[in-house]
């Protein structure tokens, strides 16, 4: 062999070393940013955009959660538009008087603007009539803050349900409660 050969060989050892060495690390850096290795970011990566390929899917499921504030109709207050929305709902559910008891304002905590609106619902019905009159009730941006379920007579198909319906309202100036002070001279809002 030549010295021309010698070289020739030596630099292509040389570069196949440091291609293995290169080679090498940057599989313990690929394994260092995807701690389950490069498969599993891989199957993440698909389920992912699986998911945003259903586009449909995911508009409809934005359009669950993002529903609008309450509209207060002309002349009447929050807690009475509320209280007339839930009752429409459940009147159109098939429900010819609901109980429906008076409307509260909660604190929504660490949100200064807003409150809620909540009512107390009792109903009686079957299951399925129920659960629909719940998935009804959320679709039209109702918040379901709890409910209890209870079945009297086990033989029969009736279950009562109580719950707490609330939505969330911004507070406008003139909602605000107003004190008056110990000299009746002017109103003191808080």
């Amino acid at each position: 062999m030549n010295p021309r050969e010698k070289k020739l060989a030596i630099g292509v050892v040389l570069t196949i070393l440091i291609a293995a060495v290169v080679w090498k690390l940057t599989e313990q850096k690929t394994e260092e940013v995807a701690p389950g290795g490069i498969q599993d970011a891989r199957k993440t990566f698909n389920e992912y955009y699986q998911l945003l390929q259903d586009r449909e899917w995911v508009g409809q499921a934005y359009d669950r959660v993002n529903s609008p504030l309450l509209e207060i109709a002309p002349g009447q207050t929050a807690e009475a538009t509320f209280s007339n929305e839930v009752n429409r709902v459940l009147v159109e559910k098939g429900w010819d008087r609901p109980n429906i008891k008076p409307p509260k304002r909660s604190d929504i905590p660490g949100v200064a603007d807003y409150f809620y609106i909540d009512l107390e619902v009792t109903l009686q019905g079957t299951l399925a009539k129920i659960a629909n009159v719940m998935l009804d009730l959320q679709s039209n941006g109702v918040l379901i803050k709890s409910f209890k379920t209870d079945k009297r007579n086990m033989d029969a198909d009736v279950v009562d349900l109580d719950m707490v319906v609330a939505r969330p309202v911004k507070e406008v100036e003139e909602d605000r409660p107003v004190r008056r002070n110990t000299h009746g001279s002017r109103p003191i809002k808080h």
